[in-house]
């Protein structure tokens, strides 16, 4: 009886498993793990991907393919023509934009399948190619793992030193429909090996802007709501210069604990932000003789006037191209809506003529194990 009872019980709970009649065996599927878009030197639109080979008899274990067609979505059909498996995109790592294809209006368009298809991941990486994309995705390094798995650890690396961003195309479709900030992607360049430039910023409608360099993306990050990482930094120090060969006058540090408020008023038709960034600091290099243990009040007073402004330099920039990266637009929507409202659909030029202010506190709480 209890034999019976068990054989009903397998039968019932077997009714409920899910067949495998459109099992795809892996062989017979070419994964895109990297798409990359880009315009040739005649503007014609060029969609590239790279995909694992799983083959025995293959010695290239990366296939990378590039045709010229003009959407998206027919660029798979393309691609079917010349692959001998089923092209599927649920596992792309990173969107590799050409810097070519970001000087025009209307690019952002062309990734309405990633979002559509719901068989698509939103976790995918997106970078600007400071040259040609298929320089990238044809790159093969000896020494490194597949390409796909090597340029998104390469960003996630990058993102987690403050080199740059790490926007997925899920963040930047946030981006690109929020009034109150403007995108901001990873800057990519082949130079012999793959390097992270920066952050590529770009305007209102997607066009590119201009590149923050390494420096000047941790002040960028620093201003952002969503940091994280680690923050290290070398200063000039004016009270220590000399005139020996080597510079004797950095200073380099790690800042921890940062914390940022932002005060937002408008004054005389303008925005105003005042914007105080307190954090502490670590010592891990000192090139000149310094008392720090007596003096550290004038040792913080320099590096505070130093980060203050480069900060200074940092918004000046921005405000120049009629950008804003760090979303200020979103404080002045939350604490200012009746004069957000009027500027929303240009809060570029609005904020170009913003009053910003960042004063800088830093304590020294740690020297390191020598004098």
């Amino acid at each position: 009886m209890k034999q019976w009872k068990l054989c009903c019980t397998m039968l019932i709970l077997a009714a409920f498993l899910t067949n495998c009649s459109d099992r795809l065996n892996v062989e017979d599927v070419t994964f895109s793990l990297l798409i990359g878009i880009d315009l040739d030197e005649e503007d014609n639109l060029l969609f590239s991907i790279s995909s694992p080979v799983f083959s025995k008899e293959a010695k290239k274990k990366e296939e990378d393919l590039e045709v010229r067609t003009n959407t998206t979505r027919k660029s798979r059909e393309e691609f079917d023509r010349s692959v001998v498996a089923l092209t599927m995109g649920g596992k792309v790592q990173a969107v590799l934009l050409g810097k070519r294809l970001l000087q025009h209006k209307g690019w952002f368009q062309l990734l309405d399948p990633l979002y559509r298809d719901n068989k698509n991941t939103v976790l995918p990486i997106v970078a600007l190619v400071n040259g040609k994309v298929s320089d990238i995705i044809r790159y093969s390094p000896q020494d490194k793992p597949r390409l796909p798995i090597y340029l998104a650890e390469l960003l996630r690396t990058a993102h987690m030193r403050n080199i740059t961003v790490n926007t997925t195309i899920q963040l930047l479709h946030r981006q690109m429909f929020e009034k109150g900030m403007t995108p901001s992607i990873s800057d990519l360049r082949k130079d012999g090996n793959l390097k992270v430039m920066g952050t590529a910023l770009l305007k209102e409608d997607g066009r590119y802007a201009l590149t923050l360099d390494p420096v000047e993306n941790k002040l960028f990050s620093i201003l952002n709501p969503r940091r994280g990482g680690e923050f290290p930094f070398t200063v000039t120090i004016p009270s220590q210069s000399d005139e020996s060969f080597f510079k004797h006058d950095k200073l380099s540090f790690t800042a921890t604990d940062i914390s940022t408020k932002t005060k937002v008023n408008y004054e005389q038709n303008n925005f105003r932000f005042d914007i105080n960034v307190k954090m502490r600091i670590n010592l891990s290099e000192r090139l000149f003789a310094f008392n720090v243990e007596k003096e550290a009040k004038k040792l913080e007073k320099e590096i505070e006037q130093q980060l203050e402004a480069q900060f200074v330099q940092l918004i000046d920039k921005i405000q120049a191209a009629k950008i804003d990266p760090v979303g200020f637009g979103l404080y002045a929507r939350a604490k200012q809506y009746r004069q957000w409202k009027g500027v929303q659909d240009r809060w570029g030029e609005a904020f170009s003529k913003a009053d910003v202010n960042v004063k800088v506190k830093v304590r020294v709480m740690s020297m390191g194990a020598t004098k």
